[in-house]
């Protein structure tokens, strides 16, 4: 039964996957109707060795990808390297992130991430240290630390920092940053925060700079493209629930090892897994009233505080409970068990971010995280 319940979760995920679709073109008007532009222009193919692969999802200490991919692709490890040209959104994160090719669209995030040879529409990029050389894109949105920006042809880049360094030619900087180094040319407009310090290194030409106050920060950010400003806030709090779940979890991983072992004992089949959830459903609703009898009663009103407390921080390890106990049982092929609830996190949020199966999901993983961690308490009284 594990397996049968295994393929169909597996099943589910590939089903709701995202995927990236090039817009059609009719052309008419070349040879046979068909030809669009000049039929002596070179036509640029992946080279015949280069392999490909349906693959999407990839998690381990160290990952390296140097085959193309057909699909959205969504990789996580400590130190990743990924040579490809990804037909759909990269969702790339680690703490060395190396990142060739190109991609529809791409976010990316890490401690160090490096970004070289690149070819992609937009990128989102966070870390504590971003390097980019020869990128070339429509629009770039990045937050570190420090950001070098090489020899690159971008449209328009907002970048927030408190280093950063722009080499070579670049149109329209938007920049929040405590000190910004050119060397080179800005043929565009340079918007800057007034409190940074600009630094010109060898011939640097900047055609226009414009400078706002640091409370204008957000809107300065946001202006030109409403749909971009949109999807960055959307990353920035997915990035900071995805941070907040992953502590939490790796907090339940060192502290609860022996809960969680014993939990896996347990018949994980089908049956279990609805049961869990109905027992999770139950005090879901009955815990909170319960709590709020005793108090308004006067009975025992010290314990409804607890209850209520206790209550409260069970709704918040929900999520990493149930991603702890199932990365265990699906994604054994990662060893690190640290590495493995990280990937198994970032999967099971993605899908709590579709349109409708998103809510049920959330809410069923709710119900089945207080079901475990009933089971999990339930085990560890019964051993002492």
């Amino acid at each position: 039964m594990k397996r049968y319940l295994k393929v169909f979760l597996l099943l589910f995920v590939a089903l709701f996957s995202v995927t990236v679709y090039a817009e059609e073109t009719n052309c008419i008007g070349g040879p046979e109707g068909t030809n669009c532009g000049d039929i002596s222009a070179p036509i640029v193919t992946s080279p015949s060795d280069t392999k490909s692969t349906d693959k999407q999802f990839y998690a381990d200490d160290t990952v390296t990808i140097t085959e193309n991919i057909d699909n959205t692709a969504f990789v996580a490890g400590d130190d990743v390297d990924v040579n490809s040209n990804i037909d759909g959104i990269g969702f790339i994160a680690g703490k060395n992130v190396k990142v060739k090719g190109s991609a529809d669209y791409g976010f990316y995030a890490g401690y160090d991430v490096k970004v070289t040879d690149n070819e992609i529409t937009d990128a989102f990029i966070a870390g504590n240290n971003i390097t980019l050389t020869n990128v070339d894109g429509r629009t770039v949105y990045a937050a570190a630390s420090t950001i070098k920006i090489t020899d690159s042809t971008i449209d328009k880049l907002f970048l927030a920092g408190n280093t950063i360094t722009l080499v070579g030619d670049f149109d329209d900087v938007v920049v929040d940053a405590g000190t910004v180094i050119i060397e080179g040319t800005i043929y565009g407009t340079l918007e800057v925060n007034e409190n940074a310090v600009i630094e010109r290194k060898g011939e640097t030409q900047i055609e226009k700079i414009v400078t706002y106050k640091e409370t204008e920060k957000t809107r300065e950010f946001s202006k030109g493209n409403k749909y971009a400003a949109l999807a960055i806030a959307f990353v920035t709090g997915f990035f900071i629930s995805y941070v907040n779940l992953a502590i939490i979890g790796a907090i339940l991983i060192y502290a609860c090892k022996k809960a969680f072992d014993k939990l896996a004992k347990n018949k994980n089949d089908v049956g279990y897994l609805f049961s869990k959830i109905g027992v999770g459903l139950c005090l879901l609703i009955v815990t909170p009233i319960a709590a709020l009898i005793l108090l308004l009663t006067g009975l025992a009103s010290y314990l409804s505080f607890i209850v209520i407390f206790s209550y409260i921080i069970a709704l918040m390890i929900t999520t990493p409970v149930v991603t702890v106990h199932y990365s265990n049982m699906f994604l054994k092929s990662i060893k690190n068990e640290y590495v493995r609830y990280f990937a198994g996190l970032l999967i099971l949020q993605l899908v709590k971010k579709l349109p409708v199966i998103g809510g049920v999901v959330t809410f069923l993983t709710l119900c089945l995280g207080l079901g475990l961690i009933k089971d999990m308490l339930a085990k560890e009284k019964k051993e002492k």
